[in-house]
């Protein structure tokens, strides 16, 4: 429901759960949205849900429901999602559906669009549910979409304007969970991920320590020691992605130095989490910006 912030999803990495380092045409994805009265977990209420789980690229499963609630949405809340008292009057109560999203969640990787919110929400409903449940790390697509693309903003809704998704109704959880999809497919391709785990450790808005993909850091160690010219597509700060033909000269995490052009005259120092793939040399050969 809410715009996007620059977002702290949980920072232990999903070292020892197999569910995030098998390759991604395996991986078990739920995404995920939800609808609430306002934005304090403590005191508003959700009032709808939406799922959907798919592997491989197949749909296992849907799931959307309006949430009983007799609260009525703050005047920001009503005005995004247009939910009033009356439709949640016969709508069920998140106990009676805890089992079902539930069973949505476990064995899958969670995918959401600025987490904070939907996970201090669903948390704070199973607890009133007497069925407690607790989100471990999360995909972020803010936190993706802010390494892969540049726009004015990541909002879920200015991203789809940005990348040409098809219009939809937004801020009502199932159109949101569909265009959430439709973004997640476009991050997917632009980043070329290993696994899971390699989409989460792309921390792009986050303060802390500069971290660059296992996977990435991998290419760019064996390039310095093969010598081999790369395609090298890069998103530099408030600029689109760039390819660039690439010698690695020396990578010292989490910077590398580089040699660019025909003749490699050009030198140039990158921060490798900026890298968001390494590609077969382009030809012909792209000079640097």
């Amino acid at each position: 429901m809410a715009e996007a912030t620059t977002t702290t999803p949980p920072l232990v990495p999903p070292l020892d759960d197999p569910h995030w380092h098998g390759p991604m045409t395996s991986a078990c994805f739920v995404f995920l949205d939800c609808e609430m009265t306002g934005v304090d977990a403590s005191h508003d209420a959700l009032v709808e849900v939406a799922l959907c789980r798919v592997r491989g690229g197949v749909i296992e499963g849907r799931f959307s429901s309006l949430v009983h609630c007799p609260q009525r949405s703050c005047e920001e809340a009503m005005a995004l999602h247009g939910i009033s008292p009356d439709e949640c009057a016969a709508a069920p109560s998140f106990a009676a559906i805890a089992s079902t999203v539930r069973c949505f969640l476990e064995g899958a990787i969670a995918v959401m669009h600025d987490p904070n919110l939907d996970v201090a929400f669903l948390e704070a409903a199973f607890d009133a549910a007497g069925a407690p449940f607790r989100f471990g790390p999360v995909l972020d697509t803010v936190m993706l979409a802010r390494r892969a693309v540049l726009a004015p903003s990541y909002a879920l809704s200015a991203l789809a304007h940005t990348l040409n998704f098809t219009p939809r109704r937004w801020h009502r959880a199932a159109e949101d969970v569909a265009g959430l999809q439709d973004l997640f497919g476009h991050l997917v391709e632009a980043l070329v991920p290993a696994s899971p785990y390699d989409l989460w450790q792309v921390r792009a808005g986050q303060k802390g320590p500069v971290m660059v993909r296992d996977s990435i850091a991998r290419r760019l160690e064996a390039a310095v020691h093969s010598n081999e010219r790369l395609g090298l597509v890069l998103r530099a700060r408030g600029m689109e992605p760039t390819l660039l033909a690439a010698r690695i000269l020396r990578w010292t995490p989490p910077h590398c130095v580089v040699a660019l052009g025909d003749a490699d005259r050009v030198l140039r120092v990158l921060r490798a989490d900026r890298i968001l793939r390494l590609d077969p040399c382009p030809e012909p050969t792209m000079a640097a910006p």
